[in-house]
C-alpha cells in the first residue's frame, strides 16, 4: 500500500451557510502565500495561528469542491448507496461500507456582505459525484450532510443543520491543496512514500475506544539523524487500521507546520509544530514520557517524508527532515 501527493485544485460546486450552535474557539491558520499549484514550490513556512473565538450564532460557510484528484468512493449497489444516504450503514470501518472520502479545508476568516467575519471551510470530493450531485437532490443532501459532519470533526465546532445555499457556487477563492492520498497505480521505481511493513508482535500501548467512535490515537516523536540531515520520527498507534480502510480514504498530510493524519470514520490526529519546535496536538494524545523537542530547523521539509505502515502491528511511523 502507498500514497504519492498531489496538489488539488478545487473546482466550485455549491455553498452551504449554517452558524455554530455553541461558543467554543477555533485556531485559524494564516498563510501569506497560497500554494501556488502550477510549481514545485513548498508549503510556506510562516503560518501563524490565531486562536479565534465563535460565539453561538457565528455565521459559517462550506464551499463543496470537486477535484479529480480525491479518490471516489467504493463501488457498490444502488441499494448500498442508498442505505448509507438513509443512515442505514453508518459503520465505516467495516469493509463493506459505502464510504465518501472528502478532504476538509482549514478553516479561514473571510467578511460576510455586512462586513462581519465569517468562518469558511472547503470540503473537496471526487469530481466522480458531481454529475449525480446535480440530478439527485437527496444524493446532495447526503453530500452536505457529509460536509457538515466532517467540518464539525475538524473545527470542534457544533453547525446547526438550519442551513441555507446561498446563490454562490463559493465563498471566496478555492485556494490549491498539496495532500497525500492512497495511490491507485504504482510509483516511479524508487523507495516508496509508504510502505507496509511484515507483522511482528501487537502493540500494547494504545487508547481504546468504543467501536463506532472516533479515536484520537496516541503518538509520540522523537528527533533522529535523517538524509544526512537532523530530522524526527513520528510514531502512531492505529490498532484498528486494516487494508479496507487504508484504501478508503486515508489522508496523510505532511506540511511544514503541520501533520495530519485521518482515516475516515476512525481515527484523527492533527499535529501543530510551534515557534519553540515542539509538537502539540489540536487533535490526538501523546505518551507524556517521550520527548517532542525538535533540534534546530525553522520547520519539516514535506518533500522528505517518508512513511512506513504496518497494518499488522498497528503502527505507522514517519521520518521527515529539518529545514
Amino acid at each position: 500500500m502507498s500514497t504519492h501527493r498531489v496538489t488539488l485544485q478545487p473546482q466550485p460546486g455549491f455553498c452551504v451557510k449554517t452558524t455554530s450552535l455553541e461558543s467554543g474557539t477555533y485556531t485559524v491558520i494564516s498563510r501569506p502565500d497560497p500554494i501556488d499549484a502550477s510549481s514545485n514550490s513548498k508549503l510556506d513556512k510562516s503560518a501563524t495561528q490565531v486562536v479565534t473565538t465563535v460565539p453561538k450564532g457565528h455565521k459559517i460557510f462550506v464551499n463543496v469542491a470537486w477535484d479529480n484528484n480525491v479518490p471516489p468512493p467504493p463501488q457498490k449497489s444502488e441499494e448500498d448507496i442508498r442505505k448509507a444516504m438513509m443512515g442505514a450503514d453508518l459503520d465505516t470501518s467495516s469493509a463493506g461500507a459505502y464510504f465518501v472520502p472528502v478532504i476538509v479545508s482549514d478553516g479561514r476568516v473571510v467578511n460576510d456582505k455586512a462586513g462581519k467575519p465569517s468562518l469558511v471551510f472547503d470540503c473537496v470530493f471526487s469530481a466522480a459525484l458531481k454529475s449525480r450531485c446535480t440530478k439527485d437532490y437527496d444524493f446532495r443532501t447526503f453530500l452536505t450532510e457529509i460536509a457538515l459532519e466532517r467540518v464539525e470533526d475538524k473545527s470542534g465546532l457544533t453547525l446547526s443543520r438550519e442551513i441555507a445555499l446561498p446563490n454562490i457556487a463559493s465563498k471566496g477563492i478555492l485556494e490549491p491543496r498539496s495532500v497525500l492520498i492512497p495511490s491507485t497505480r504504482p510509483l516511479a521505481p524508487a523507495k516508496p512514500l509508504i510502505e507496509e511493513l511484515p507483522s511482528a508482535q501487537k502493540p500494547t500501548a494504545h487508547k481504546q475506544s468504543d467501536v463506532n467512535k472516533i479515536i484520537s490515537p496516541m503518538w509520540s516523536a522523537v528527533p533522529e539523524a535523517f538524509q544526512g540531515g537532523l530530522g524526527v520520527k513520528l510514531t502512531i498507534l492505529v490498532p484498528k487500521l486494516t487494508k479496507a480502510l487504508f484504501g478508503s480514504g486515508t489522508i496523510l498530510d505532511v506540511e511544514a507546520n503541520r501533520i495530519i493524519f485521518r482515516v475516515p470514520g476512525v481515527y484523527v490526529l492533527d499535529l501543530r509544530l510551534d515557534d519553540s519546535g515542539e509538537f502539540s496536538a489540536i487533535e490526538g494524545e501523546y505518551e507524556d514520557d517521550t520527548p517532542i523537542s525538535r533540534s534546530g530547523g525553522k520547520g519539516m521539509d514535506p518533500d522528505s517524508a517518508v512513511a512506513e505502515w504496518s497494518v499488522g502491528d498497528g503502527v505507522v511511523v514517519i521520518r521527515v527532515k529539518w529545514v
